[in-house]
């Protein structure tokens, strides 16, 4: 007779069996297969590995091709302010870099462990842990094959974030606190930017930027096993002088009741993402898009998106509770010495006038969240009050009309889910204080087979609802003033084929920022990826959006084409081709990079990369993703004629313990002799700067 699992899971970690703290509950699980069935299960498995292993070696990424994987399939260009998104991007990627540097041993993972990965679905997160639990761990992450919900996309990234570990966590060990330090981690990152040109804000004496043109960071991380961390960082943008922004944070995980306690800057997420959402967001066209991580460390150096205080999270069985407190000081616009008139978010203090905005604005948020998960089912209630220290009036132009005004304010939001094989729905709905607003967002995914995903949603963000740290799927950035509906396809059709389309129809019933009448669009993207062998493959991007701005309607059509021809290892050559076109203007892009040593762990690597464009206009511009230094995003957006060159140096010593990383990069315009304007105008056709990066863990 085959022998049932506990109805219990494996500790979520090791202090757990030290505090003899009882594990929390799984849904059931079928019993193991007999010992005959298992045997050949067993050897059927080590055959399917063995003839994988060529296979699975290319399908491996390295970090630079996970952050170009989330350009292609999140088309930046497409975005009211690309350079805010990237920036926002960059912030969101030292996050996910962290974890990179602490992987996660897969079969000592627990459920919300895997979450914390933005890309894996509740469905894809429960079915690894229940793998995991069923056979008694992975013996190599080639399994992942045989599950089927995880697709070849998440087979190529989990690589970069978990590994298949001893079990050894399983069975009862008592450690202590000075044991958990023996298992420590020192890290220490620094990286200057030096632009070998001169703006004008520079070259004034009077009017201009206060600092130097340098920007510099600094980072410290010391982690101990996954129970501690402890976080400090620093930076200076070019033009601030002396530093300008700082903090840090220390976090305490997995202590019996104590899921997670933070002091310091930490970020906060829940549900949908209508009342709180300061985590990995994706755009419309990514795979997953998700929000629900809880408390979190700030790790990045955001001026703006976290909170300074105190956090905690309590599990009790299938229940969390959270509860957090912050207090700091935000950039605002003074209305006089009474009122805000703007919320700053730039995170500048260059000049005198952006200095005069630094800190204006004392903001107190207290808040609080219940979250249950059992079985295939969640739900959670989540709600915020927030004050300031002046009251908010934004202004008498049409569209500021539903801006918060006031000082004290609050939101609260329903979160609720189902999660199966062929099914996924989730959504949540949310009120605000500020007019009674409401705001809701829902999805249904279908399952077709194993190679098709049909996927359903609507959102619903009132004009009068209003959340001041509220971030889901939405068209210009705001959950406010914007009601839409959508529908997608996630599709396999053929091994080595990967599709996905979307139609996405959104409609703005109070005027946008230019109009002077409600506004509505509609979105449609093809993107598909075509394995030739396991040498070359073939990407192409097509988005067609129509939408309406002071000018007039503008439909924008965007065709991207990237190949891609790994012969052997160590090289990798790439060309993309880009074509973008809109009422009146058009432009081109043609791209060629090339890697060695990617995806290895090889002490020296660099790329090349070069960038020909040639754009009627700045509405025509385009936007293209080049190499950069480990951890930072680099999508440079051209206009007009010219031509961009850039490298890559990765030098890697004491057992890759120490990692030197050099950056140059030039763009040479030959339409122009100046470039910008106002404070930011460079003299020349020729922009170089050069970028440099040291990370020292031991």
């Amino acid at each position: 007779m085959p022998t049932a699992l506990p109805n219990t899971r494996p500790p979520h970690s090791l202090l757990h069996q030290a505090m003899n703290h009882t594990p929390r509950r799984i849904p059931s699980i079928p019993p193991c297969s007999p010992p005959r069935r298992a045997g050949r299960r067993l050897i059927l498995l080590l055959l399917f590995a063995l003839l994988s292993i060529p296979a699975m070696s290319q399908e491996r990424m390295s970090w630079d091709e996970f952050v170009e994987y989330v350009y292609q399939w999140n088309d930046f260009s497409s975005a009211e302010d690309e350079q805010t998104e990237s920036m926002a991007w960059t912030e969101h990627l030292e996050d996910l870099q962290q974890l990179t540097l602490n992987p996660i041993n897969i079969n000592t993972a627990s459920r919300e462990e895997l979450l914390a990965l933005p890309f894996l679905t509740e469905v894809q997160a429960s079915d690894i842990h229940e793998y995991v639990v069923r056979y008694h761990g992975m013996h190599t992450l080639y399994e992942l094959q045989l599950i089927p919900s995880i697709r070849p996309f998440e087979r190529k990234i989990l690589p970069l974030f978990v590994y298949a570990g001893t079990t050894r966590d399983f069975l009862p060990q008592r450690q202590t606190l000075a044991d958990l330090l023996k298992q420590h981690k020192h890290e220490l990152l620094t990286r200057i930017d030096i632009p070998l040109y001169h703006r004008e804000g520079f070259l004034r004496k009077e009017g201009g930027y206060r600092g130097s043109r340098i920007y510099n960071k600094v980072k410290y991380d010391f982690t101990a096993s996954k129970h501690i961390r402890l976080n400090l960082h620093a930076e200076r943008d070019a033009g601030e002088r002396g530093i300008d922004s700082y903090g840090g944070a220390f976090m305490l995980k997995d202590l019996g009741h104590l899921s997670t306690f933070v002091a310091g800057d930490f970020k906060v997420g829940f549900g949908e993402g209508l009342v709180l959402n300061q985590s990995f967001s994706m755009g419309k066209s990514a795979t997953v898009s998700r929000s629900s991580q809880g408390l979190k460390v700030s790790g990045s150096t955001d001026e703006m998106n976290f909170m300074r205080g105190v956090g905690t999270t309590l599990r009790f069985g299938d229940v969390n509770i959270t509860a957090f407190l912050s207090r700091r000081k935000w950039d605002a616009t003074l209305s006089g010495d009474t009122a805000a008139k703007t919320i700053v978010t730039g995170g500048y203090h260059r000049t005198d006038t952006e200095y005069g905005k630094r800190g204006n604005l004392a903001v107190t948020v207290a808040g609080s969240n219940l979250s249950w998960h059992h079985g295939h089912w969640h739900a959670g209630a989540t709600a915020y009050y927030l004050h300031t220290s002046l009251p908010l009036q934004p202004g008498s132009q049409l569209y500021r009309a539903i801006y918060p005004t006031g000082s004290d304010f609050a939101a609260m939001g329903i979160s609720y889910g189902y999660e199966a094989y062929r099914w996924l729905f989730r959504g949540e709905c949310a009120y605000s204080t500020q007019q009674g607003g409401i705001a809701t967002l829902n999805s249904l995914s279908f399952r077709l087979s194993p190679r098709y995903r049909l996927t359903a949603s609507q959102r619903y963000y009132n004009r009068h609802y209003y959340s001041f740290f509220a971030s889901a799927t939405s068209e210009n950035g705001k959950v406010q003033n914007e009601t839409a509906a959508s529908l997608r396809l996630d599709a396999t059709p053929f091994d080595g084929c990967q599709l996905t389309a979307y139609a996405d129809y959104f409609y703005n019933p109070w005027p946008r920022y230019g109009l002077t009448h409600s506004s509505s669009g509609m979105e449609g993207v093809l993107i598909t990826q075509y394995n030739f062998n396991r040498k070359s493959s073939l990407a192409a991007r097509y988005s067609f959006k129509n939408k309406e701005y002071s000018s007039g309607i503008q439909s924008h059509h965007r065709l991207r084409l990237q190949w891609q021809y790994q012969p052997g290892r160590l090289w990798k050559w790439q060309t993309t081709a880009m074509l973008h076109t809109v009422q009146g203007s058009s432009g081109m892009a043609l791209g060629q990079t090339l890697r060695y040593a990617q995806g290895t762990s090889a002490p020296l690597r660099f790329s090349l990369s070069a960038i020909y464009f040639h754009t009627d206009d700045y509405n025509s511009r385009i936007s293209l993703y080049e190499p950069n230094v480990v951890g930072t995003m680099s999508l440079p957006s051209f206009y007009g004629h010219g031509i961009r060159l850039a490298g890559t140096l990765q030098w890697a010593v004491w057992q890759q313990r120490l990692r030197f990383e050099l950056k140059y990069g030039i763009t040479d315009f030959f339409d122009r002799d100046t470039q910008s304007s106002a404070l930011q105008t460079i003299y020349s056709n020729v922009k170089n700067d050069i970028t440099l990066q040291m990370r020292l863990r031991i």
